[in-house]
């Protein structure tokens, strides 16, 4: 089957001298591995290809899909957009690398999902266009709207605790206990309630909190049969929040 389309790249593993395997993510068939051979040699008209398969990169690809075959071989690679800001941060290349590493983590089988490409598409956009300093909840962003992708929908519980909304987001750090359900409940409560991610901004939250409060995220993902440990990037993660 011929395709020619959009891709994310999610990872890239060296492969003897010239060649690396690559995991990209499509629309059309979820996430599936390539060899992508004489990385560094420049034609004419292109760069070489190693500058397209830079982590989060979104590139158009050409290839013939064999279902039977575990590793795809591209035929022809060019931009689909480039990132104006995110690889000059620091802290935008620490998120991008944490996105990137819990896709791996969960999208294990190549399955169709247009909706999910967008979304992604629609995350590391906003990384990129967004000032650096408003930042800092896209993963507690992009973890609870992907649960609804993955078919284990994140939904604030009901039950009652014995903190009120006030008494929770008026707590200090030091006064919070970051390991109560009712912390997190609440908190849940008032993420899952916001379609945008300016309705997260518009939530304050302290460091501490949000440091615990994407633990508990880790947590629910494990409990669902989606497991995230053990990721490299979480302990970056934890101390830029």
């Amino acid at each position: 089957m011929h395709y020619a389309g959009k891709a994310i790249v999610i990872q890239v593993t060296p492969y003897q001298d010239s060649c690396i395997i690559t995991k990209l993510f499509t629309p059309e068939f979820g996430i599936l591995s390539f060899i992508v051979k004489s990385i560094h040699a420049k034609a004419k008209t292109s760069p070489p290809k190693y500058l397209f398969f830079q982590v989060g990169s979104f590139i158009q690809i050409e290839f013939e899909y064999h279902a039977l075959k575990n590793i795809q071989s591209i035929k022809n690679v060019h931009w689909h957009r480039l990132y104006k800001s995110t690889y000059h941060h620091v802290i935008k290349i620490a998120i991008l690398m944490y996105i990137t590493e819990v896709l791996l983590k969960v999208l294990v089988q190549p399955e169709k999902n247009e909706d999910l490409f967008q979304f992604i598409e629609d995350v590391l956009m906003l990384l990129d266009t967004l000032p650096v300093t408003e930042t800092n909840n896209i993963p507690l962003f992009f973890l609870t709207k992907l649960s609804g992708f993955l078919g284990i929908s994140i939904q604030a519980n009901e039950e009652k605790t014995e903190h009120t909304t006030n008494d929770i987001w008026k707590n200090e750090p030091q006064n919070t206990d970051l390991n109560d359900p009712g912390f997190h409940i609440l908190l849940l409560q008032k993420l899952v309630s916001q379609s945008t991610y300016q309705g997260y901004q518009s939530i304050i939250i302290t460091t501490m909190q949000r440091r615990g409060f994407l633990n508990y995220l880790h947590r629910f993902y494990a409990l669902h049969g989606k497991p995230l440990h053990p990721l490299k990037s979480i302990a970056i993660m934890q101390t830029i929040l």
